[in-house]
């Protein structure tokens, strides 16, 4: 490998690249790297001179690892090989521990900026200024004005280069305004951010962490692309005895898929819980419609920009014992009280029940109520609030 000489003090700041230390001869056209970034060097004249950065893709730190910044005030510059081929699809699921003293974080992949993270114990902490990093940390450790908006000073640019972020001998102003400062009263620990990557390219993520305050500390775990968690829920409905009941809606079009992230990220997947993500989709593109929804373990959840900030298990339930096979199944009480213990309704089974594939079959069976409920895991789905007899062949299967 030659050995080459800048006249700056790095390559992004320099202005030519030479073959000699008195910087005399102009090294050979073409591109430069340094690991992190690439410059192509053209003849200018009688001299040379490099053209703007570019990011090396290849130099770039390959996801599903952990990374720690502990250093100086600055600018930390993250790029992150996020895997390009038809496999590397889905939600890459960020984790972000800022300890106490506040560190802003942002995410720029395939054109979109992300700064949305969801905190154990606390739930949504974003930015409310588009497109700007999220700050958050503990409240009593900001010196430099990030909760009031009032940061404006020039960072030194870190760069992370084979393990270590280090110094590109460059500098950037930095100011932060109210809305960006999402501190809380305690260390928010692992904060998730999700990042959706539902085609196989760009393979490059762009991540970039600002500590203002004097010294920072964090660390930063990316996993690579997958996709999420499916669970069986229902369409979304404005009030709790809506999502309950479902009784405007066909009993064949009550369930749909959505698609799960917890948090913390060791919480159990296809069980929402507070603070916890809830996508339409198993790339987390899309957020369902703010409301309450249903999963089959007979819990009513409410979101909000897609997370959950409660979950009741409050919906009343119905367990029938099957007219023709003796089984037991237990669905929710769509349609009011009413019945009691020995009436025998008309219900739909839920094929593979707590799954991503469930559904809702279109057989029509019968069955007695044996037991009344709350909050009971079901596996069917009632039909109406008529009372039949298992013996009536125009209404149950014989």
């Amino acid at each position: 490998m030659a050995n080459y000489y800048l006249d700056g003090t790095t390559l992004n700041n320099a202005t030519a690249v030479y073959d000699d230390a008195d910087l005399t001869t102009c090294a050979a056209n073409g591109f430069y790297s340094d690991g992190i970034s690439v410059r192509e060097q053209i003849t200018q004249g009688s001299g040379c001179l490099l053209l703007p950065p570019q990011i090396c893709p290849t130099c770039a730190t390959p996801c599903g690892g952990s990374i720690g910044g502990n250093g100086n005030q600055g600018l930390y510059l993250l790029d992150l090989d996020v895997g390009g081929t038809a496999t590397d699809t889905g939600a890459i699921i960020v984790q972000f521990n800022p300890a106490s003293v506040p560190d802003g974080a942002m995410c720029t992949y395939d054109g979109s900026i992300y700064n949305k993270f969801s905190a154990p114990g606390i739930g949504l902490l974003q930015s409310t200024v588009a497109g700007t990093p999220t700050y958050v940390g503990r409240t009593t450790s900001d010196t430099c004005g990030v909760q009031a908006g009032t940061f404006a000073q020039t960072l030194t640019v870190f760069n992370y280069q084979q393990g270590n972020f280090v110094n590109s001998g460059t500098t950037q102003n930095v100011s932060i305004v109210p809305g960006q400062g999402q501190l809380t009263a305690g260390q928010p620990g692992n904060c998730v951010m999700v990042v959706p990557k539902p085609n196989p390219s760009p393979a490059l993520a762009n991540f970039q962490f600002i500590g203002p305050c004097g010294g920072t500390v964090f660390t930063i775990s990316i996993a690579c692309p997958a996709p999420l968690t499916g669970f069986m829920g229902t369409a979304q409905t404005q009030t709790i005895t809506d999502v309950c009941g479902q009784q405007n809606i066909s009993a064949l079009s009550i369930y749909t898929t959505l698609y799960h992230q917890p948090v913390p990220v060791t919480g159990t997947q296809g069980v929402v819980t507070v603070d916890d993500y809830v996508f339409n989709d198993h790339d987390g593109v899309s957020f369902p419609s703010d409301g309450f929804y249903l999963q089959a373990d007979g819990s009513i959840f409410e979101l909000q920009s897609g997370i959950c900030v409660q979950v009741q298990d409050i919906c009343s339930t119905y367990t029938v014992s099957d007219c023709l096979n003796g089984s037991s199944y237990t669905m929710n009480r769509r349609f009011g009280g009413g019945l009691a213990v020995g009436d025998v309704i008309q219900y739909h089974r839920i094929t593979n029940p707590q799954t991503s594939t469930a559904s809702v079959d279109p057989t029509v069976h019968c069955g007695t109520i044996t037991s009344l409920g709350q909050g009971v895991t079901i596996n069917a789905v009632q039909k109406s609030a008529v009372t039949y007899a298992c013996n009536d062949a125009t209404h149950c299967p014989q």
